[in-house]
Formats: C-alpha cells, sequence, structure tokens
C-alpha cells in the first residue's frame, strides 16, 4: 500500500550475515521483534555507519508489557527507532494508497541463509505472486468457511508466496504434537487438512496422527549424473556386485547437510572448527538421535601437545561465528578415519 518491496529475514541467522543481507537491501524500515533485537543492533554494529543511520527501527512489543529491558537496548543502539504501537497512531486517515503502476515490480525479495557463500536475493515480482497466491488456493482446496492456522516464519513462507494465500508449518511441528504426552492430547471436532514443507515429515508421526498422505512432492533434485553415485547395502555399506540381481540402495555424496528443513554447507562448519587453536582435523556430519531426527555432530582431533577440551568449549567457539542452526550439538574428539588420499571417511 505504500510501495515498498518485503523483505522476511531468517530469525536464525547470526548478527554478520543479517549485515551482509541488509547491507544488499539498503533498508529503510527495520521491524524487529522484542526478542531478536540483540540480533538485528549487532548487525547493524557491522554496517557503515551512513548506513546503519539510514535504517528506522520499528520495535514491535510483547503484549500487555509497557517497558521492557530490550526497550532500553534499542534506545541506546540508537535514537532512529519508534514502537509499532506508536507508529500506528502516526498513521493518517486520508492516506492514499500507492497503486501499482506495472505487475512486473517486485513485491517483496527473499534471500538464502548463505549456506554456500554470500546470502543471495531472489525477487519477487506482483504479478508473480498473485499467480501463485491463485495457484495456492486452488491446490490446497481452500474454499470457504474453512479456517486456515499457520505455524510457519515469514520468511519461509514468502518462497511459496504462502504469505497472500495462506499459512503452514513445516513437519517438525506435526513430530512434536505426535511425541505429546497424553495428558496433553485433546481430540479435534473435525478433520484438519495440513500442507507440510521443508521437511519430510517421518513416518511414525504420520501414523500417530492417522495422517492420509494424499500428494507427495519433492523438488530441487540434483542431476545424479554429476554426482559420486554408488548402489550400496544400507547395513555394511559396501558395494553391491554389479550382476543385475543384487539389491541395494542408490546413495550419492554432497557437502551439505539438511537439518530441520536448513541446508548446511559441511565445508564451511568445518572451516570454523579448524581455526579453532587447538583442533588439528574436523568432520562435520549428521548424526540421528532417538526420535529419527538429524542432529549436527562434530568429528575433532586434537594437535599434539594440548591437553583435553570440553564439547562445551567447542560450542562456545562455534556459536560467536555461525548460526544457531549451523552450531555442532554433540562433538566427538579423536582419531578421523581417512582413505589413501587424506580425505576424511564420512560414514
Amino acid at each position: 500500500m505504500a510501495g515498498a518491496v518485503l523483505s522476511a529475514l531468517n530469525i536464525k541467522l547470526d548478527a554478520s550475515t543479517l549485515a551482509v543481507i541488509l547491507q544488499k537491501l539498503e533498508a529503510k524500515f527495520i521491524f524487529v521483534d522484542y526478542e531478536y533485537v540483540d540480533v538485528i543492533l549487532k548487525s547493524l554494529e557491522l554496517l557503515p555507519k551512513t548506513m546503519a543511520k539510514r535504517a528506522l527501527l520499528v520495535l514491535i512489543q510483547k503484549l500487555d508489557q509497557a517497558t521492557t529491558p530490550v526497550e532500553n537496548d534499542l534506545a541506546a543502539g540508537t535514537s532512529n527507532s519508534f514502537k509499532y504501537s506508536d507508529l500506528l497512531e502516526m498513521g493518517e486517515t486520508d492516506f492514499e494508497v500507492v497503486k501499482l503502476k506495472n505487475d512486473g515490480d517486485p513485491i517483496s525479495v527473499g534471500f538464502t541463509s548463505g549456506s554456500t557463500g554470500e546470502p543471495k536475493g531472489v525477487l519477487y515480482s506482483n504479478r508473480a505472486a498473485y499467480l501463485k497466491s491463485l495457484a495456492s488456493i486452488k491446490q490446497y482446496d481452500m474454499g470457504f468457511p474453512r479456517c486456515f492456522y499457520g505455524r510457519w516464519t515469514c520468511f519461509g513462507a514468502t518462497d511459496g508466496c504462502c504469505t497472500w494465500a495462506m499459512a503452514a508449518r513445516g513437519p517438525v511441528v506435526l513430530n512434536m504434537i505426535a511425541d505429546a504426552p497424553s495428558s496433553e492430547r485433546k481430540p479435534l471436532p473435525c478433520k484438519v487438512h495440513l500442507t507440510v514443507a521443508g521437511v519430510l515429515p517421518m513416518s511414525q508421526a504420520m501414523e500417530t496422527l492417522s495422517m492420509q498422505l494424499l500428494s507427495l512432492q519433492r523438488s530441487l533434485l540434483g542431476d545424479l549424473v554429476i554426482e559420486e553415485v554408488e548402489v550400496k547395502e544400507p547395513e555394511t555399506m559396501k558395494i553391491v556386485q554389479r550382476d543385475g540381481k543384487t539389491i541395494g540402495e542408490v546413495m550419492f555424496r554432497g557437502n551439505t547437510l539438511s537439518v530441520g528443513g536448513a541446508i548446511i554447507s559441511t565445508l564451511e562448519v568445518e572451516a570454523v572448527l579448524l581455526r579453532h587453536p587447538k583442533v588439528m582435523e574436523a568432520a562435520f556430519v549428521g548424526k540421528l538421535d532417538e526420535h529419527l531426527k538429524v542432529k549436527p555432530c562434530a568429528f575433532v582431533k586434537l594437535k599434539e601437545g594440548y591437553g583435553a577440551i570440553s564439547c562445551e568449549e567447542i560450542v562456545k567457539f562455534c556459536q560467536g561465528q555461525l548460526p544457531d542452526f549451523m552450531v555442532p550439538q554433540t562433538v566427538v574428539f579423536g582419531e578421523l578415519p581417512v582413505n589413501s588420499t587424506g580425505k576424511v571417511q564420512k560414514f
């Protein structure tokens, strides 16, 4: 309505990555929830001073709470700021809506999380968002009088234009619902239709929730021709005989890891681990926990002459240089298996 281009940011990113995105955006207004003021202030400190001064911060306060410590931090960080409630009171009743001149003009810009380099932006035009919204309404049968309840971050919803059509949530929430104690479960009065994206939902959670999978679509499938591919026995990880009879599983190697729907560059995490003064070698992989969820795990070999260090020390070291979802949750110390060329065997 005001002619501005929207950009929803990933709240899980660290200050340095957010600073790169803000610099690319040249943001004029930054709407920030009270829970994320600290990371925004840190990211603004990393920007050129002229650019940081141009950004006007709008604080979205906690409901039913007049003053918070976060507001004091905001005031200390920049004087160019407003409270969201005060901004609403400044609205003018005779405001003229900025009409669209070209449906090809951008309505929003989304950014990658920088897992394979600097964050990259993708523009969404008004026409594309409009057409995709209509398609979503048809695809998900969003007819009256249905009610839609959204549990999805805005930066993720923008990818599918769901901010204009509907709201959805990934399978992580489904797993939480399926694993809830029986004392907290409540029967639903009607059938509930779910739109699941990001991560493949666990079959156990689907069975617990009595879900019927009507349609499963996959995207971003890589070309197996250009990848290192083998057919292996899943338990022994040995290559099966090429006799046309022996059954195995197709496995291909890559340098990325998917955790909770977020793509992590293992090379980037390993580079950070190797910056630690006591680390000689490092490998970063995914580890299944008791709920069969992939958790980031680091294998570390220490340099000779250094005493033992704790897992907490490695985790704390990474927290200052990586987004939270990329920080290893488990650290294993010891020798790393390598092949004849010195490459770490990640299996």
